[in-house]
């Protein structure tokens, strides 16, 4: 016998809480088609922001970004100040390439919720994206003024590092890079492959701040060499002559030195 879908037939007598506790199963068990059914009945029910969003989640996860983006801006007009459905939709229009309306929407956002740090840096981002830095470095330190430590605060300072870079001044940059990788040691990880920083790799400062994630990028290379194959490993040590240096000068780092390139000349 053919396996029957959720319908709204099947529903009319169950409660909008025991939907809404079907579809989150439904969520978890990676069955979304299912959870959408359900939620639009709820929506239909007792229609809210926090539906349409759970709406929008829910299509985001089974790749239907469009759909998704309808579910959010449906959550937004029943209440303008919805902050996950205005992140959400600023994320789907970034994953769409649509960066001038993920700007509007962590714009809006803003207006609502000017004391929340990430939407500032998500609104800066946008902004990057456009090539607006100098939009986006006030977006930046306006996070960071809010609050210095707060959970992406690595993220503000990374990013404000780069616009930094981007517009020559590189002592700022480093300064900043500095403080991404006091918060989030990864962050040195990412400025070690980040082209951006190219200019400052000389620099002693740039040696700080490696040092500051030199266990993460240790354990990363350990991991690569692990695998069953050296290729990774030497294709990354190669790609990166900064990386090089840091072999061949770290003691830490000798067991990684058989997989140098040749040197030249």
């Amino acid at each position: 016998m053919a396996r029957r879908d959720t319908d709204r037939s099947d529903n009319s007598g169950e409660t909008v809480e025991h939907l809404w506790r079907r579809a989150q199963l439904y969520r978890q068990n990676h069955r979304p088609r299912q959870a959408i059914q359900l939620l639009r009945q709820i929506a239909d029910r007792e229609p809210s922001a926090d539906t349409y969003a759970a709406l929008g989640d829910t299509h985001r996860e089974a790749g239907d970004l469009w759909s998704s983006a309808k579910a959010y801006q449906r959550a937004v007009q029943m209440d303008p100040s919805h902050l996950p459905s205005l992140v959400a939709l600023g994320t789907i229009h970034t994953d769409m390439g649509h960066h001038e309306h993920a700007a509007r929407a962590y714009a809006h956002a803003m207006r609502f919720h000017p004391n929340v740090p990430q939407v500032h840096v998500n609104l800066g981002n946008a902004f990057a994206r456009l090539g607006q830095l100098e939009e986006a470095e006030v977006c930046y330190l306006k996070a960071l003024a809010l609050d210095p430590v707060f959970r992406d605060a690595d993220r503000a300072y990374y990013n404000l590092a780069r616009v930094y870079a981007m517009t020559d001044r590189g002592a700022d940059a480093l300064e900043a890079l500095k403080l991404a990788a006091e918060h989030n040691p990864s962050r040195a990880v990412d400025a070690l492959n980040d082209d951006v920083f190219e200019a400052q790799r000389d620099d002693p400062d740039f040696d700080a701040v490696i040092r500051l994630g030199e266990q993460t990028i240790f354990r990363q290379l350990r991991e690569l060499m692990r695998t069953e194959h050296a290729t990774p490993l030497r294709e990354k040590i190669a790609s990166s002559s900064y990386l090089q240096r840091l072999i061949r000068s770290r003691r830490q780092f000798a067991c990684f030195r058989s997989f140098l390139p040749p040197r030249r000349g």
